[in-house]
């Protein structure tokens, strides 16, 4: 089995796929919604050190970090969501199915990035 390697830029998580033979490490997934789950959960057990150790500054941030993150996850998904209806609706009034297809598909999207 080829090892992975993986970094965390501001916008996902790349993974890469490491061959051992001297040749550079090819990108094999990106997955932007990743980071903001990312942030949920270092927000989260930043908040429960915090809450553990009796660091309430430190509960404080890891709550703000969580709370941040999740509402910028579920805005994103929304925005998916309603993208998705949009063209759902076009496709119909157009009697398009592709486009129609791919508005339902965008919308069950942002539902399940809206979920986590």
């Amino acid at each position: 089995m080829l090892p992975m390697v993986q970094d965390m830029p501001s916008q996902g998580v790349v993974a890469y796929l490491v061959s051992g033979d001297n040749e550079p490490p090819r990108r094999v997934q990106e997955d932007p919604d990743m980071g903001e789950r990312m942030d949920e959960s270092k927000g989260a057990a930043k908040e429960k050190v915090g809450d553990l150790t009796g660091n309430e500054d430190m509960e404080r941030e890891g709550k703000f970090e969580k709370n941040e993150a999740e509402a910028k996850r579920e805005a994103e998904g929304m925005a998916d969501q309603a993208k998705g209806k949009a063209q759902e609706t076009w496709g119909d009034v157009t009697d398009d199915s592709e486009t129609e297809a791919r508005g339902k598909a965008n919308q069950a999207e942002g539902e399940a990035e809206r979920a986590g």
